[in-house]
């Protein structure tokens, strides 16, 4: 009790920062291990108590958390339940005094692990994060720090190291990455005289640090330290750590840099520039997830294809922390989750956790493998029992499934998966193994449209491993992926009291996906804008689940414009009075409007679930507006945006 009443008196004496108003969630690591000793440790905790003090500290400012660590490392308390002074001051009065072995880089990694990247540890999203470590001695784990640094460094704005006595300059230069963020003292007695110094460095400013570090290793040592490295590549001169992995900067005479390894030639997919091999597919930004089959019908041979086709898919892409993030899952009549979004942004650590899948067999379950992609990996952020797989909001989603046979799932449910997946902005690609009609009829109905560009077919697995077909598929992600967005307007037609005869209106499950390709916010709202009376009742989300409605109505609208797909296409719907609808990827567009009139006569015959059959015949004349648009270039070429769709006045008789 003294000694709390004691320190908390000395820190009251120390001035307030007047930068430290400024948000920021600090961490405080202290090294608890047998070299310190007991006085010194008492010491320690004094200044940890007196820096707290130096600071506005709260909810509004600054809010800490506590390490301690020797062999073992601990989360005294976080930053929910450090959340005021008096708290934290009493629980570093409390923080035990372990007394054993130095183990730095475990610390770093439980403080990057527990604290910082937890969102149950009370850190805020909006502040500065930075980290203050004492220690006296050299880390018990060298060869495990590099690696713990750099994950340190991708969340935390500043570290400030504070190296007493018998600690390894060296390291604290690595662990701070710059040695302006280093002090370096005699004796733990002058930490009482430098708290406002470490205090301010730690604190003021810290968010203008971008949080990145780059480690530099020439001659199996880390540049400007005595930490020992080792590149990937033997042939690799001079090579990069950061936090999304390794990439070769020199190799040797004659060879080419293809991330982290040197090659004589570049792969298949890659083209040569400024010695180095760099990828044919265009730079995007998403958050592509892979659902690999592997139920029995793969068999052995045909899954290791399978391995090796998505290993050579993600090699392709730009794999990147702000650029593509990878997932991936297998299924059959079950589902194992490989990584997610946030597991590596490191291609060959990722081609790795590909190659570590296994073969169970079973039956072949695609809805099951496009529900939990999109649970563990789409799930919405602002739901409370989302998964947090590292899936960011602001970008685009891509899935990619895999099958060789058809699926025991019922279609519908399968089609209901990927809608459902769509609406939150996710692009479903297929690759169909094989030549069955009905699976590939299967997937054609499951993916996005248009079917010819979201699904690519193979006749074999060994089809899988061409290198065409691989960057095929890799070009598509990308080109469908890439600066989608959704532009709608709507203009209303007059009704008329004949167009309150009629009672339905055509609506096929392909003309609403290929039309309603969303971004999750506008999803909601932009199914089918549709006018009607009490006799007129249309539901788009009826005609997406149960398959394609076919009947025949007058329309209380005229015009949708979308700029999003990138292909062009000609779809018609099933009625001779519907629209002929055109689409293509736009850029820049120009819109015209037409006016035409057309006459036509149709007969359909709808089948419902209930198997009831009922024939409808009906006659109209109408007058129709149709939109064009006209823009640039996409996937498949130029191509024009046309979507008429006809308001009727008819009269209708049915059996």
């Amino acid at each position: 009790t003294t000694t709390t009443t004691t320190t908390t008196q000395a820190a009251t004496a120390i001035n307030r920062l007047a930068c430290s108003d400024q948000l920021t969630d600090l961490v405080l690591v202290l090294d608890a291990s047998s070299s310190v000793g007991l006085d010194n440790w008492q010491l320690m905790v004094q200044f940890a108590q007196a820096l707290l003090t130096s600071v506005d500290y709260g909810v509004d400012g600054v809010q800490a958390a506590l390490v301690v660590y020797s062999t073992e490392a601990v989360v005294e308390y976080n930053f929910r339940t450090g959340s005021s002074l008096s708290r934290a001051v009493s629980l570093l009065a409390r923080a035990r005094y372990q007394e054993e072995s130095t183990a730095t880089a475990n610390a770093l990694s439980v403080v990057t692990d527990q604290l910082l990247r937890n969102p149950d540890s009370g850190a805020r999203e909006d502040a500065a994060k930075a980290v203050i470590i004492i220690t006296d001695g050299q880390t018990l784990d060298p060869e495990l720090l590099p690696a713990a640094v750099l994950q340190l460094h991708s969340v935390a704005n500043r570290v400030v190291s504070v190296g007493v006595d018998g600690a390894v300059r060296s390291e604290l230069e690595l662990i701070s990455g710059e040695p302006k963020h280093v002090f370096y003292l005699s004796t733990f007695a002058d930490m009482a005289t430098r708290v406002e110094a470490i205090a301010s460095d730690a604190v003021c400013n810290a968010a203008i640090d971008d949080g990145t570090l780059e480690l530099v290793c020439v001659d199996n040592m880390f540049v400007n330290t005595t930490t020992p490295c080792e590149c990937a590549d033997a042939a690799c001169e001079r090579c990069l750590f950061s936090a999304a992995g390794e990439t070769c900067a020199t190799c040797a005479s004659s060879l080419l840099r293809l991330d982290a390894t040197c090659v004589s030639e570049c792969p298949a997919g890659f083209e040569q520039a400024d010695g180095a091999c760099n990828s044919l597919v265009m730079p995007f930004v998403a958050d592509v997830a892979f659902v690999m089959d592997i139920s029995t019908s793969v068999g052995a041979d045909g899954f290791e294809s399978q391995l090796s086709f998505f290993q050579q898919l993600a090699g392709l892409l730009p794999v990147a922390e702000e650029e593509v993030r990878l997932a991936a899952l297998t299924y059959s009549d079950r589902v194992e989750e490989l990584f997610d979004f946030d597991a590596s942004f490191d291609r060959a650590r990722l081609q790795s956790l590909i190659g570590q899948a296994q073969w169970h067999g079973g039956d072949s379950r695609l809805a099951t493998g496009i529900v939990e992609a999109g649970r563990r990996f789409f799930a919405v952020s602002d739901v409370s029992e989302a998964i947090r797989s590292g899936r960011r909001d602001d970008v685009r989603g891509a899935l990619v499934i895999l099958a060789d046979s058809p699926s025991q799932d019922m279609s519908e449910d399968i089609n209901v998966a990927s809608r459902s997946l769509m609406k939150r902005g996710v692009d479903v690609f297929a690759v169909s193994v094989g030549d069955g009609e009905y699976q590939l009829r299967q997937l054609q109905e499951a993916a996005s449209q248009p079917s010819e560009f979201y699904v690519v077919q193979t006749g074999s697995f060994t089809g899988l491993l061409e290198p065409e077909f691989v960057l095929d598929l890799a070009r598509r992600i990308a080109a469908g992926t890439a600066n989608r967005t959704t532009t709608t307007t709507t203009t209303v037609a007059p009704t008329t009291e004949a167009e309150v005869e009629t009672t339905e209106e055509v609506v096929t499950t392909e003309q609403v996906t290929t039309i309603v390709d969303t971004t999750p916010e506008a999803a909601e709202t932009t199914d089918v804008v549709v006018e009607t009376t009490e006799e007129q009742v249309v539901s788009t989300e009826q005609a997406t689940t149960q398959g394609a409605v076919e009947t025949t109505a007058s329309l209380d609208t005229t015009t949708e414009m979308i700029t999003e797909v990138p292909t062009t296409t000609t779809l018609a719907t099933t009625s001779s009075s519907a629209s002929t609808i055109n689409i293509a990827s736009t850029k820049a567009p120009t819109t015209t409007t037409s006016t035409s009139t057309s006459t036509s006569t149709s007969t359909s015959i709808s089948t419902s679930t209930f198997t009831s059959t009922s024939t409808s015949t009906s006659s109209s004349t109408s007058t129709s507006e149709s939109t064009t648009v006209s823009g640039g270039e996409g996937p498949s070429g130029s191509g024009d945006v046309v979507i008429t769709i006809v308001p009727s006045s008819s009269t209708s008789s049915s059996t």
